[in-house]
C-alpha cells in the first residue's frame, strides 16, 4: 500500500531542493520502516533518508529527501500545495545506509562535500601547548570547487583567507575560529536574586552523539560533557541541582554551501531519570580574518540574521549567520578575547532566549553577490519559510 506525502512551497516563486520533517508522525501513519523507506514523485524514487539525530530520543527522528523538479507558487501560510510524493517499502536505496551511532569517540569530526569541508573541535586542546578554549569550534572551514576557482585555487581557508591564497607566505593562526558556541547562559526564574547562570562552553569536551550519512545529507549530533546548574526552588527556598547537557547538530546537504545547525538543551534532577527541555541563551565566538575594517550588516527590526565582510580588493571574504530565535547585534572586536593583538580578528553574538534554535553558517570569497544578500536569501528559504512536508 502507497502512502501520500504532501509537499508545500510558501513561496511566490517556484522552488525545490531539499525537505526535511520530522520522521515519527509519518512512521506512526503508514507503518514503514525507516530502513525500508522509498519516497517517489511520479513513480521515480528521489534521494531519501531518515537521520536518527539522537538516539534516546525518537522525536527527533528527520526524513530528508530531494525534490526532482520545482513546486509551483503558493501561499504563504502553507495553506495550498498542488504537488505530493508517494512512500512505500521497499529495498532502500544503493548508498543509504542506515543513521548509525557513533561507538568511538574521535578528538574532532569532519563534515565536506563538493563545496565545504570543515573540522570541529570536540575538546578543549588536541596538543599540550594549545590553550583549553576550542571544544564546540570550528578551527578549518574551507570553500572548495568552483568558489575557490574564484581567486585561483583549489580551496581557501576561510579563517585565514589571506595566509591561505599567499600559499603559507604568513604564519597560520592558530588561535582561528568559528561557530564556537562559547558560553551558555540558562535563564532563572523571576523570583531569582541571578538573572541568569553562565557556563563556560569551550572548556568542556563533547562527545559526538550519532553521525548519519545518506544521500541527501550528513549529520553529526554533539553533546556536552555533563554540567551542574542550580535553579533556585521557591517552594524549598533553596537551590535544586539538575545535571545538564548542551546539544548540538551540525547539518550539511551534499549540495550546499552552508552548513545548518540545531542547538538544545536538557537538564534533569536527581529525582528524574529522564531529561527535560531547558531555555538557555547561545553566545557564538569566532576569530576570523576579516580585515580591520570589516562591515557588519545587522538590522534591528529584521535580527534573524547578519553579515560580515570585507568588499575590497582581490578577496572580499565574507560570512553570514542566520536563525530562527532572532540575534543580538555582533560585537567586534569581542569583549571577552583576551589576545589584545589579535582582537580585531574576533566577533561575538547572543542569541535571544529559547528552547531550541535552528542556524545557518555560511562562507563567501569573491563573489559577485553581496554576502548580506546571500545570507537574507538562506535566511528566508532554509528559516522563515522552508520547504515542509505533511503526512
Amino acid at each position: 500500500m502507497g502512502y501520500k506525502l504532501t509537499v508545500i512551497n510558501p513561496s511566490d516563486y517556484a522552488r525545490g531542493g531539499h525537505i526535511a520533517t520530522p520522521w515519527q508522525p509519518i512512521e506512526k501513519a503508514t507503518g514503514i520502516p525507516s530502513d525500508n523507506l522509498r519516497v517517489l514523485h511520479e513513480g521515480i524514487p528521489l534521494p531519501a533518508q531518515v537521520d536518527r539525530i539522537d538516539p534516546s530520543d525518537p522525536c527527533l527522528d528527520t526524513l530528508a529527501f530531494v525534490l526532482d523538479k520545482k513546486l509551483a507558487s503558493g501561499l504563504s501560510d502553507y495553506s495550498w500545495s498542488s504537488e505530493h510524493v508517494s512512500l512505500e517499502s521497499g529495498e532502500p536505496q544503493t548508498g543509504s545506509p542506515p543513521s548509525t551511532d557513533s561507538r568511538e569517540q574521535p578528538v574532532r569530526i569532519e563534515l565536506a562535500n563538493s563545496k565545504l569541508l570543515l573540522s570541529l573541535s570536540l575538546t578543549p586542546s588536541q596538543a599540550p601547548e594549545d590553550a583549553a578554549c576550542f571544544a564546540g569550534a570550528v578551527q578549518s572551514f574551507r570553500i572548495l570547487g568552483d568558489a575557490a576557482r574564484r581567486v585561483g585555487l583549489d580551496e581557501v581557508e576561510m579563517l585565514d583567507a589571506w595566509q591561505s591564497i599567499s600559499r603559507g607566505l604568513f604564519d597560520h593562526d592558530p588561535e582561528k575560529r568559528c561557530m564556537q558556541v562559547d558560553r551558555l547562559f540558562i535563564p532563572n526564574a523571576s523570583w531569582s536574586a541571578r538573572l541568569a547562570e553562565e557556563v563556560k562552553l569551550y572548556k568542556l569536551p563533547y562527545q559526538l552523539l550519532s553521525s548519519c550519512t545518506g544521500p541527501v545529507r550528513q549529520s553529526r549530533t554533539l553533546v556536552s560533557e555533563p554540567f551542574d546548574y542550580a535553579c533556585p526552588d521557591p517552594f524549598l527556598k533553596r537551590d535544586v541541582t539538575m545535571s545538564c547537557r548542551f546539544y548540538r547538530s551540525m547539518i550539511l546537504y551534499h549540495d550546499a554551501d552552508y552548513v545548518m545547525e540545531e542547538l538544545w538543551l536538557k537538564g534533569k534532577t536527581p529525582q528524574h531519570e529522564e531529561e527535560f527541555d531547558l531555555g538557555f541563551s547561545a553566545n557564538y565566538f569566532a576569530q576570523m580574518e576579516m580585515e580591520r575594517k570589516p562591515e557588519i550588516h545587522w538590522r534591528d527590526y529584521v535580527p534573524d540574521w547578519f553579515a560580515i565582510g570585507y568588499p575590497f580588493g582581490f578577496v572580499r571574504p565574507g560570512y553570514g549567520f542566520a536563525t530562527d530565535v532572532h540575534s543580538r547585534q555582533p560585537r567586534w572586536p569581542s569583549p571577552e578575547y583576551p589576545l589584545t593583538g589579535r582582537a580585531y580578528r574576533t566577533f561575538s553574538w547572543e542569541l535571544h532566549p529559547c528552547r531550541k534554535a535552528r542556524c545557518v553558517h555560511l562562507f563567501q570569497i569573491n563573489d559577485p553577490e553581496p554576502i548580506e544578500h546571500r545570507i537574507g536569501h538562506a535566511w528566508y528559504e532554509e528559516i522563515y519559510k522552508p520547504l515542509r512536508a505533511r503526512i
